[in-house]
């Protein structure tokens, strides 16, 4: 038997491990079967691992960029990527300038794509106009201290963290806003040129509404009134920021206009806005892994996906690996941490089978301790015996 198997990162394993201690099991049971393993990501960091992103572009050089976040980078020839799912922890936690030093130091070194990774909802806050003040500083020439002073500067003029008026006329202060990023943005959108600057995103996540970053950053324990206070402001800073980006000659040629309304615009905190603003494109997960996985498929008979915790949706890799699953016909496994993943749901999900690790933790509000993620190495051995045993022929 043939058997095409994908694994994104669980707890304490990385996607690589993963695959590893799965085709071992699946040996234990079946020896002689044939087994094709592809490491891969949901766009989430694991608990005690990591989110897989560099596994899954191929990257294996990391490079340390040093900074308050303890940065890295996956770099090769022509394509450098920035993990900064991990970076982003809860509502307000900084700015992003350090992303802008990223991206021009990225640029620096004449690459021809440039891979930004970010977490929902993230955490920053700024909607990107400390990094687009970064990048244009660098193509000025500013030195990078004063570089990250002025981006600051400019953050807190746009930005969502500071956005109180400073003149007696809010309509003429405002409107200096307005043209001071206009220009921040068209020189940053000309430092990135042709090179494609793909921003990864593990899931929707809008910017305003009932769906945006405020009532996400609520379930997540902000405070109720600061939530409104950061709708208010947010929607504010996203206004002077779309109304820059439209007035900047330079969008793509598809003459699409910045929007607000966007799925995902919301990701990383509002990074993704701002990264959208200087000329990035926005590409969810799945697609990666779907694109990751050519020929994975191939004169298989099974696929089984792993992956963590099921939410209200199938995490982004696993629906990239189902698609080119049922591209090839082939029926699909799923075998996941824990989660609210019902039987009745597989058909319309694209399921034929799921198995579940640690249904035990599935409604727990416990975090994950290293002596929890440390039974994940059995559990995942456990259950692809399991699967080997039910579907090997």
């Amino acid at each position: 038997m043939r058997v095409a198997l994908a694994a994104s990162p669980l707890p304490g394993l990385r996607a690589s491990t993963v695959c590893h201690v799965a085709r071992e099991a699946w040996r234990s049971e079946r020896p002689r079967d044939s087994l094709r393993c592809r490491p891969t990501s949901d766009g989430v960091a694991s608990a005690y691992s990591e989110s897989g992103v560099y596994e899954l572009l191929g990257l294996d050089e990391l490079v340390e960029r040093g900074g308050p976040l303890r940065r890295f980078a996956g770099v090769s020839q022509k394509k450098i990527a920035f993990d900064w799912i991990e970076s982003l922890p809860g509502p307000f936690c900084g700015d992003s300038t350090a992303l802008g030093e990223d991206i021009a130091w990225a640029l620096g070194r004449g690459v021809d794509e440039i891979v930004v990774a970010l977490g929902v909802p993230g955490g920053i806050g700024d909607l990107g106009v400390g990094m687009i003040g970064a990048i244009a500083q660098a193509r000025r020439g500013v030195g990078q201290e004063d570089g990250s002073r002025r981006a600051g500067e400019s953050r807190r003029a746009g930005g969502a963290a500071g956005l109180g008026k400073t003149s007696e006329k809010p309509d003429v202060a405002e409107a200096a806003d307005v043209a001071d990023l206009a220009g921040l943005v068209a020189d940053a959108r000309a430092a990135v040129g042709t090179v494609c600057l793909s921003v990864v995103v593990g899931g929707r996540q809008r910017l305003m509404g009932m769906s945006g970053l405020a009532r996400a950053w609520m379930r997540e324990g902000l405070d109720g009134r600061r939530a409104q206070e950061a709708e208010r402001s947010i929607g504010e800073a996203a206004d002077r920021l779309v109304r820059a980006a439209n007035a900047t000659p330079g969008k793509d040629l598809a003459g699409r206009r910045l929007s607000t309304r966007g799925p995902h615009s919301g990701a990383g905190g509002g990074l993704a806005l701002g990264l959208e603003a200087v000329g990035g494109r926005i590409v969810p997960v799945g697609d990666v892994v779907h694109s990751s996985l050519e020929g994975w498929a191939e004169g298989a008979d099974l696929c089984v996906y792993v992956c963590g915790r099921v939410g209200d949706e199938l995490p982004g890799g696993a629906a990239g690996a189902i698609r080119r699953a049922q591209e090839a016909g082939l029926p699909v496994v799923l075998v996941y941490d824990c989660g609210s993943l019902r039987r009745g749901e597989l058909a319309g999900l694209g399921l034929n089978g799921a198995y579940e690790m640690r249904p035990e933790r599935s409604f727990l509000d416990e975090p994950e301790t290293p002596e929890s993620a440390a039974a994940v190495r059995d559990r995942l051995g456990e259950a692809i015996r399991t699967v080997a045993r039910t579907w090997g022929w």
